[in-house]
């Protein structure tokens, strides 16, 4: 199985007086294995109080597509055990099969405030 897929990202920064900037930027992204393109947009301000004491804040939304591994697997692995089981089995060996699925991408919501 392949995968292709496609990124885009820009980034814009203003400086709004000289103490105060903005960032704002996104990454839209998708792939063959999805049918929607993913926006995640984020926005910072920067606030410098003196030249030595500066704050900052940023709000983002971001999105963990599902890597290729999770959503593309068949795992076949066997357990061998030697203490009794569930049924009472002294000894033996079980087979077991994990496929992948369909996973929805992970949203992670961001905000940061920090101060150098």
């Amino acid at each position: 199985h392949s995968r292709t897929g496609l990124e885009i990202s820009n980034n814009v920064r203003y400086r709004v007086t000289n103490a105060l900037v903005v960032n704002a930027g996104f990454l839209a992204e998708t792939n063959s294995d999805i049918d929607e393109t993913f926006v995640s947009p984020r926005i910072a301000l920067t606030y410098a109080f003196t030249d030595n004491h500066i704050g900052r804040v940023l709000a983002a939304r971001s999105h963990r597509l599902p890597g290729i591994h999770e959503t593309e697997r068949q795992w076949q692995y066997q357990v061998d055990f030697f203490e009794p089981d569930y049924l009472g089995r002294e000894e033996g060996r079980t087979l077991r099969v994990a496929e992948g699925t369909d996973l929805d991408p992970e949203i992670n919501d961001t905000v940061e405030v920090g101060y150098t």
